[in-house]
Formats: structure tokens, C-alpha cells, sequence
């Protein structure tokens, strides 16, 4: 009886220490975990190394349009003579269907009588006699002495075919008049700027 009443005492003092020890650890893990909930959390600063972002910048480029290069007025042929007036008549810029191909025609006709005519460029230089007799210029090469006539284009109402008559009412063209701004232009093969100034030779012609 003696020896197992100091023994009993020993084992309930363990079993308090141990429910103390196990109920001190809850506390303090509780506390953590709800210290955890309510903290705030730290202020991140920005890394030293951090680039500063800045601000887009638009920048606005002239830009020059390139015009299209259209045929320039002489006031002066390659001959030396002053160019003749274009009539009126003819203004590529009326709309519609413009004038008659005949009416048309006529126009050009009376344009290019006892003138002489060069493609610049080209192996092209014609005198063009009131009387439809054509001669060749001096830097022609491949027109000969004949006659000349027109004969109306297809592409548009204002624009004729100058060739040379081999038959009667037959046209071998060899160049394609138009107008381009102010200018007379020949069409074949691009556009070239075209001379028309009176010629000598028609008039020389004539007075034999």
C-alpha cells in the first residue's frame, strides 16, 4: 500500500505535465495561424533594376506624293518654229461621248495642214502639206513622200491615227495624236510629247 501510492502520484504528475505541454502547443500554433489572417501584408518596392516605362511617342512623317509625270508644253518645237494654238474645239475633258468622229477628224485635219510634225524621240518628223501630199523631215527614217490621212481611234472620242494613205481611204498609221494636259502627245508605244509648227516646206512647195 505504501509503495503504490508514490508511484500513482508520479504517473498523474506526468499526465499534467503532458495535457499542459499538448495544450500550450495549440495555443500558440492558434495564435499563429490567426495572427496570419488579420496581418498586412509588406510593401514591394520596385528592383533597383527596374526600367521605367515610357510614354509612346507618335511621330508624324511628311510625306511628298510623287506626281505622275505627264508630257510638258514647248513653247519652241525642235525646229525652231513656235508651236501652233490647239484648237478649242477639242477638250479631252467634256464629258460623254464628245463630238463626232468625223467632226473630230476635221478638226485635226485643219490642225496639222501645211504643218510640219515631229514625235520627240522618235524617228517621226513629217511635213503635212494642205494639199495631202506628206514629205519626210530630216531625221524621218522610215516615212516616205506620199499622202497623209487620218482615221478615227478606237480608245477615245478626242484622239485620231495619222498615217500615211497607201490606197485610197486606206491608213497605215504611224502615230496616235491625243492631248495630255497641255500638251500634244503621240501614244505609240508610251506617250511623247509632239511638235506641230508650221512648215516651210509645204509653203516652198506651193509657190513652184
Amino acid at each position: 500500500m505504501t509503495t503504490e501510492a508514490p508511484k500513482t502520484a508520479a504517473l498523474s504528475r506526468k499526465a499534467r505535465r503532458t495535457a499542459l505541454s499538448i495544450a500550450f502547443a495549440c495555443s500558440v500554433a492558434l495564435f499563429a495561424a490567426c495572427g496570419t489572417d488579420f496581418a498586412e501584408p509588406p510593401l514591394v518596392g520596385a528592383r533597383p533594376d527596374t526600367p521605367v516605362p515610357q510614354a509612346t511617342v507618335f511621330r508624324v512623317l511628311p510625306v511628298t506624293p510623287v506626281a505622275t509625270p505627264t508630257p510638258l508644253p514647248t513653247a519652241v518645237g525642235p525646229d525652231g518654229s513656235i508651236q501652233r494654238q490647239f484648237p478649242a474645239e477639242i477638250d479631252p475633258s467634256r464629258a460623254g461621248s464628245g463630238l463626232p468622229s468625223d467632226a473630230v477628224m476635221g478638226i485635226w485635219a485643219e490642225y496639222l495642214a501645211d504643218s510640219r510634225l515631229i514625235v520627240e524621240g522618235r524617228l517621226v518628223d513629217v511635213h503635212l502639206c494642205g494639199d495631202g501630199t506628206l514629205f519626210p523631215g530630216s531625221t524621218s527614217t522610215f516615212v516616205n513622200a506620199g499622202t497623209w490621212g487620218l482615221r478615227p481611234s478606237s480608245a477615245e472620242w478626242y484622239e485620231v491615227i495619222l498615217g500615211r494613205e497607201f490606197r485610197p481611204g486606206r491608213i497605215s498609221g504611224f502615230a496616235t495624236l491625243s492631248r495630255v494636259g497641255n500638251a500634244t502627245v503621240s501614244k505609240n508605244d508610251g506617250l511623247a510629247v509632239v511638235s506641230v509648227t508650221d512648215s516651210d516646206l509645204c509653203g516652198e512647195i506651193g509657190d513652184l
